[in-house]
Order: C-alpha cells, then structure tokens, then sequence
C-alpha cells in the first residue's frame, strides 16, 4: 500500500472525502493511489501539507513522517545568542555520548 493511500485510511477518510476536502475528484484520487498517476508539485505540497508529513515521506524516501531537523531548525531561530551557546554544548555532550557508547 502506497503511504497515500495509507494516510487516507488512517485518518478514515473515504475516497470522496479526501477529494471533497482538497477539491479534487474521486476518480484523480484513486489513480494517484494506483500508481497510475503523478502529483504535480503543488498537489504533492497541498497533500503533505493536508496529511501533516513532509513530501519526502509522502514519497517513500524518508521514513520520517515529519523531519525533526526541520523542527530544530525552526526552533533554534527563536533562540536568544546565549540559548544557542548552551544549545551547541548540549549538543556536543549528546554526540560524544553516543560516540561512548558505539564504541563499547
């Protein structure tokens, strides 16, 4: 099963509703779930976005539902200078701790 039809059936969405709530047709919906059909990249954008996952996953290249880097990343913009600092040291603990303990 694709991750498209798979993230339909798991918010227990029906073909129809998925294509009542993003403006679509049944009929396109089924055909992108049967492989027979592309997503153009504003579709595939509208979908990840509807979906909550990134394109990535809706894809099937990343196993991640919604990159955590991407949340970091968003997260550290809001950090005063002295956050950040504190935020690179903890870091560097967390690397040199899993770097312990591979090495056992």
């Amino acid at each position: 099963m694709n991750r498209f039809k798979e993230l339909r059936i798991e918010r227990g969405l029906t073909l129809q509703e998925l294509a009542d709530a993003t403006h679509t047709t049944k009929s396109a919906l089924s055909l992108i779930e049967n492989g027979k059909r592309s997503l153009s990249i504003q579709s595939l954008k509208l979908y990840a976005e509807f979906f909550g996952v990134s394109t990535d996953y809706l894809l099937g290249g990343d196993d991640e539902r919604t990159p955590i880097k991407d949340e970091l990343k968003d997260k550290i913009t809001q950090l005063t200078n002295n956050e950040c600092k504190i935020t690179s040291c903890f870091i560097t603990f967390l690397l040199a701790q899993r770097s312990k303990y591979n090495e056992k």
